[in-house]
Order: structure tokens, then C-alpha cells, then sequence
């Protein structure tokens, strides 16, 4: 899947890969001027900033909106198991559109 952060780096990620990025991350990229550089891994939760995470055919998707402190979500399957952990993940459900 792709994970973007607004105004900041874009990754593939791999959710299967039981591995926690610390924030900052330094990357090791020899065409930056001091042989890399810090990235910020996107949170799943809105902490302020926009997060988009995504398939790669956009069949499905994650946004976050931190001013509205929302998520939207679309994808059959992934809105179902959203809607099955919501209390687990500490989410009010706002409403739920079908079809879209």
C-alpha cells in the first residue's frame, strides 16, 4: 500500500512487516548532500497532520482529516473491519455510506 503524509515524505509500506519506524528515521540516500536524510513515518491515528494510506490499485483507502479529528475510509472489506473494531480503536462512528 502507499502511505502519504501531507507536505512531507511518501512511502510504500508493507502492514504485514511487524516493524515500528521511530520518528526520525534517518534514510540512507547518497544523493541527498549529507549522505541522507530524516523521515517521518505517517500514524495511523490524526495527530495533526494529514495521512492518506491506500492500495496500490485504490480499491481501498485511509484518510485522516486532524481538524475534524475524522477518518474516512472506503473499501468494502476495510470499512467492515472498521466498523467491527470501532470501539477497540477508540472511533465514534459518524456515518456509514454504502456503495460509495
Amino acid at each position: 500500500m502507499y502511505a502519504l503524509d501531507w507536505q512531507s515524505t511518501c512511502y510504500e509500506y508493507y502492514p504485514q512487516v511487524k516493524t515500528r519506524k521511530e520518528n526520525p528515521t534517518f534514510i540512507l540516500d547518497k544523493n541527498y548532500e549529507h549522505g541522507g536524510y530524516n523521515a517521518y513515518f505517517p500514524e495511523f491515528y490524526p495527530d495533526g497532520d494529514y495521512y492518506l494510506f491506500f492500495s496500490k490499485d485504490l480499491s481501498w483507502g485511509y484518510l485522516t482529516d486532524p481538524w475534524r479529528q475524522h477518518i474516512f475510509v472506503y473499501g468494502e472489506q476495510l470499512r467492515k473491519e472498521i466498523e467491527k473494531n470501532a470501539q477497540y480503536l477508540g472511533f465514534t462512528l459518524i456515518e456509514s455510506i454504502v456503495g460509495i
